[in-house]
């Protein structure tokens, strides 16, 4: 039998692991990476629905109605967000799951931009930054939301409602990885201090979040 820890062996892992496949998320439909032996691993358990994020995977299960009554009312997602929990959003027919209020409001004021003729589009999530040679801690970082400005210049914007030290170091690493991207910080001081005029001109700023997804019923 094969010594787990020897040099050998350990190499072996780390080739695996540095292989990465793509994969589309059977709840939001959005593409991510994963390590392949940690797919070849989840199928071979039984896993039936791929899912991109802790998020997705509670909506799934909920969806699937495999989550009890009493786990419905306590789950906490393994990842901390600012002011509230996460759900679906649907802005001007423009739907999204935000991870946090400030996000989603974030998204209604950049659709109310679009429809002023302010910016020339943006999306949710798109593109996923991969670090390469990092070998531990945050080995990519996917900024919140991609603008196309009038000028087509693009830039993206990361809404923060407090500062995680990981989420610092893979903000560092976006810095050094990939000097020529534009990236901007919206954090709970611009927050706070542009809440009351926005919530007064953006339509539905702080409305209730969806039920479920709104692409499953209404297929863009």
């Amino acid at each position: 039998m094969a010594n787990r820890n020897s040099p050998g062996h350990q190499a072996a892992r780390i080739r695996d692991r540095r292989k990465y496949i793509e994969l589309t998320c059977s709840e939001c439909g959005k593409k991510f990476m994963r390590w392949d032996a940690q797919q070849r691993a989840a199928v071979k358990a039984g896993q039936k629905h791929i899912c991109c994020s802790s998020e997705c995977v509670t909506t799934s299960l909920l969806y699937q109605g495999t989550i009890t009554r009493h786990m419905r009312g306590f789950y906490k997602s393994q990842r901390s967000y600012s002011k509230g929990n996460a759900g679906w959003v649907s802005c001007d027919g423009h739907s999204f799951y935000a991870r946090s209020s400030w996000e989603a409001n974030y998204g209604r004021y950049l659709q109310f931009q679009l429809k002023h003729g302010l910016i020339k589009g943006w999306e949710h999530e798109p593109d996923t930054f991969w670090f390469e040679g990092i070998k531990r801690g945050g080995m990519s970082y996917l900024p919140d939301f991609k603008i196309t400005n009038n000028d087509g210049t693009v830039e993206y914007h990361e809404v923060k409602g407090w500062m995680t030290p990981k989420a610092a170091t893979k903000i560092k690493r976006m810095a050094k990885y990939f000097p020529g991207v534009v990236l901007k910080l919206f954090d709970a001081k611009w927050y706070r201090k542009n809440q009351r005029k926005l919530s007064g001109i953006v339509p539905g700023w702080n409305d209730p979040y969806l039920k479920s997804n709104p692409n499953k019923e209404n297929p863009q």
